[in-house]
């Protein structure tokens, strides 16, 4: 895979986006909190293993970051059954047109970026290796 494919980021400007529960959440530059963003789609193998690890390692971790699975070419009906099914733990966003995907990438989920309060990317990767969380871990308790 070229890096090119990756995109890599290492600022993210401010934005709002709304859950698929129709909570607004602001990450990037000026949120209140760090935000693990993590892309995904539900047909995607590696995603179906990843989101919910991710989940279950850091929905503890709820009101120190904000936890984003953003739901590539998915509406909020289609994410809402199936974090149901997976028992997923974070907010999520719908994404049926890739808009908010495409700010990030062209290709490959899942994609994980933890985003400080100003916007800088302290963590980010691509596809998914269970071995990603303890890195993920380290990044956060840096930014926490």
């Amino acid at each position: 895979m070229e890096m090119e494919d990756i995109k890599e980021k290492q600022y993210i400007e401010g934005f709002v986006v709304k859950t698929t529960k129709g909570k607004n959440i602001h990450f990037g530059d000026g949120s209140e909190k760090p935000a693990l963003l993590v892309l995904f789609t539900t047909w995607c193998s590696s995603c179906q293993d990843a989101a919910p690890a991710i989940s279950k390692k850091f929905a503890h971790l709820k009101g120190k970051i904000n936890l984003i699975g953003i739901g590539r070419e998915h509406n909020a009906q289609e994410l809402e059954e199936w974090a149901n099914t997976v028992g997923l733990e974070y907010d999520l966003i719908e994404d049926p047109d890739r808009s908010l995907f495409n700010r990030f990438a062209e290709l490959h989920v899942p994609r994980m970026y933890l985003v400080d309060t100003k916007g800088n990317v302290s963590y980010q990767d691509v596809n998914w290796h269970p071995l990603m969380l303890e890195d993920m871990e380290e990044a956060i308790k840096k930014l926490i």
